[in-house]
């Protein structure tokens, strides 16, 4: 009876543990498999957050390139229009030098060459020169083209003389390019007049404006 009894209490207590065992395999494997999945859709998640944020990397970087290219060429054309710049001025500034001079006077400008050295002259004095020497007269509504085209009812009544008097200072500008980005605004403003000289087809005229 003891023996049975023995018998009977280890097959009952090795029950119990094979039971337990499975019991817990099975828990273990549904955890591995929950597991799995959410990993699964974690990475595709991931993968997918991964394509759109790889996709605006990849238009910002475009973006910039497109933008080096565009500074670039910028860049490049400037260089360019430096060196022709200079090229015009160097051929301006060489027509009482040049060969063929009488060809490159564009504005049939007449030179006249002092012998002997130019003695120094100070800014103020070389101005007053300009004012002696060369006959200048002020836009008014009966100049062509203006006149023709209908602008003389743009002009002032009164002449600038008429106008100002006297005045104290002035400024003589060559033309309004010369002073692109000279940031020379505050100085100009600072003067009571300034002249600045055009070049309209066949018409050599002075523009003045007030301050």
């Amino acid at each position: 009876m003891f023996i049975c009894m023995t018998i009977f209490g280890v097959i009952g207590y090795a029950y119990v543990l094979w039971s337990q065992y499975w019991r817990t395999a099975l828990e273990k494997k549904q955890m591995i498999l929950h597991n799995a999945r959410y990993i699964q859709q974690t990475a595709l998640h991931q993968t997918h957050g991964s394509k759109i944020e790889f996709s605006q990397l990849r238009g910002n970087a475009s973006n910039e390139a497109m933008m080096d290219i565009l500074s670039s060429k910028i860049h490049t054309y400037k260089n360019q229009l430096l060196v022709q710049l200079r090229k015009a001025q160097l051929a301006a500034g060489n027509v009482l030098f040049h060969k063929d001079k009488h060809e490159h006077n564009f504005y049939k400008v007449k030179f006249k060459r002092k012998n002997g050295r130019y003695s120094k002259k100070s800014q103020h004095e070389l101005i007053c020169d300009l004012k002696e020497k060369v006959t200048m007269r002020m836009l008014d509504k009966n100049i062509e083209p203006f006149k023709k085209l209908g602008y003389d009812k743009y002009f002032p009544l009164k002449s600038l003389y008429e106008t100002f008097q006297k005045h104290n200072t002035c400024a003589i500008v060559s033309s309004a390019g010369s002073m692109y980005k000279s940031k020379l605004g505050k100085e100009i403003g600072a003067f009571l007049i300034f002249e600045q000289f055009l070049c309209l087809s066949n018409y050599i005229l002075k523009s003045v404006c007030l301050t």
